[in-house]
């Protein structure tokens, strides 16, 4: 993924997108993994998904060890990627997501007994989209490629 510098304001970047399936999917995964959160309730799918925007602050390095939040935000990115690739397929799908604390790891999704995404993770402190077309066109093209998988091997995709 390409990422660079994003200077607007990131609050109202999602609203033209927020009826979109894998942003509503990703809006949805978040709210389920905070539920006592009642913030979270009070705000858009635009307004919750703006920490996905990369913005990146002059003089304000990386660190070496991955975040609890920067990890969330990549587990919870893979498994809206699940929920969609199982609504679309009708396979059941789940996102396994390891990491390790010097900042890189590994995310897979399954459908049934096959791997549909296999994705190598590095300075996930760093994990974000320039704007929510392109985190919208990254989950599109993982889950097309998902969705591609099941076709060609329908018979291990739908054991579960």
């Amino acid at each position: 993924m390409n990422r660079k510098e994003v200077t607007t304001d990131s609050s109202t970047a999602f609203h033209s997108d927020a009826k979109n399936g894998f942003i509503r999917a990703l809006a949805t995964v978040i709210r389920a993994q905070q539920p006592t959160n009642q913030l979270l309730d009070q705000l858009t799918d635009g307004e919750l998904l703006t920490d996905y925007l990369l913005v990146r602050l002059p003089g304000v390095t990386d660190s070496c060890h991955a975040s609890a939040e920067a990890v969330s935000r990549v587990q919870w990115f893979y498994a809206a990627i699940a929920l969609e690739v199982e609504h679309r397929s009708g396979a059941p799908s789940a996102a396994m997501v390891m990491m390790s604390q010097e900042n890189f790891g590994r995310a897979l999704v399954t459908s049934g007994r096959l791997v549909v995404v296999n994705s190598y993770l590095r300075h996930v402190n760093r994990f974000g989209f320039v704007s929510c077309e392109a985190l919208n066109q990254e989950a599109e093209r993982l889950i097309e490629e998902a969705l591609q998988w099941i076709r060609r091997f329908p018979e291990p995709a739908a054991e579960g």
